[in-house]
């Protein structure tokens, strides 16, 4: 699940037609959740500016759980506790996800039981996010409802109005 006032992109329904995904056009939002039974070390796929990585998240010991790229909805997020919104072309990005203010995405559950440690990589673009303003990926162990933050997202590190590519949580 998520909070705060962003993320994951801007904007809403436009009413008008769905733009094809076109080759030539980047992936908007998405998500990729890894599990493994190694350190972090020099592992992370992550190169912390706003290019998309070069590295392969899913060498070593990393396998990938699961890849969302919201063309077609919430996919993997579609659980009823979810309330963002997706939009198929915004930003001059296929696959946009919209979360406002308290609202939040939620994975289905996820069987994690055979690995050691869990990764998120996200795509996200914030608009409008103030200094007190934060999203964050959060993950629960149980079904109590009980989530813990991975990591939080603000302006302070992540400028507005331009995407970040593979930034792990």
């Amino acid at each position: 699940g998520g909070s705060g006032g962003g993320g994951g992109g801007g904007g809403g329904g436009n009413n008008k037609p769905d733009k094809p995904n076109k080759p030539d056009k980047p992936q908007g939002s998405s998500i990729s959740i890894m599990g493994g039974n190694d350190s972090f070390g020099d592992n992370q796929p992550s190169n912390g500016n706003n290019n998309p990585s070069n590295n392969n998240p899913s060498s070593g010991s990393w396998d990938r759980l699961f890849d969302e790229d919201f063309l077609y909805g919430l996919g993997e997020f579609g659980s009823s506790k979810s309330d963002g919104r997706v939009s198929r072309y915004m930003k001059d990005k296929d696959g946009v996800v919209r979360i406002q203010m308290k609202q939040k995405i939620v994975t289905n559950r996820l069987d994690v039981d055979g690995y050691s440690r869990c990764r998120a990589l996200v795509t996200f673009m914030m608009i409008g996010m103030e200094s007190s303003d934060k999203w964050c990926v959060e993950y629960g162990t149980s079904e109590n409802g009980n989530f813990r933050t991975a990591k939080c997202f603000d302006d302070g590190q992540y400028n507005n109005k331009r995407w970040w590519y593979d930034q792990e949580a």
